[in-house]
């Protein structure tokens, strides 16, 4: 298996996730086939591919090949693979909410403009 933890400054100081945006609970091992970033890098039938999220804060010792998760506690991901490649840790920022009413607003003020 990886475990692979993003780089910090300071021990114990969390990483730059926030100030990327990236919300940590979608972090994810994933692994370079060549063309793109997939899941895992290990199928459930050993061969290379996507694997399976098994979740967040599992014991990862009750997972076999093909299964991938994330330890916040301990702050890092893993992955239980079969072969040698590149790998890396991905995640997403949440949607920017559109503020309520702000296209409403806009109109009624583009409305009371042409009056």
């Amino acid at each position: 298996h990886i475990a692979l933890r993003p780089a910090r400054s300071e021990p114990g100081e969390k990483c730059g996730l926030a100030l990327l945006g990236v919300d940590e609970g979608t972090l994810r091992p994933y692994w370079w086939d060549g063309s793109e970033w997939v899941l895992g890098g290990t199928t459930l039938t050993g061969e290379q591919g996507e694997g399976v999220f098994a979740g967040i804060n599992v014991d990862r010792a009750l997972y076999g090949i093909g299964y991938c998760g994330l330890n916040t506690v301990d702050d890092y991901v893993w992955s239980h693979i079969n072969h040698a490649s590149d790998y890396g840790v991905g995640g997403f920022t949440p949607p920017i909410p559109e503020p309520a009413g702000l296209g409403l607003v806009g109109l009624a003020a583009l409305a009371l403009r042409r009056r």
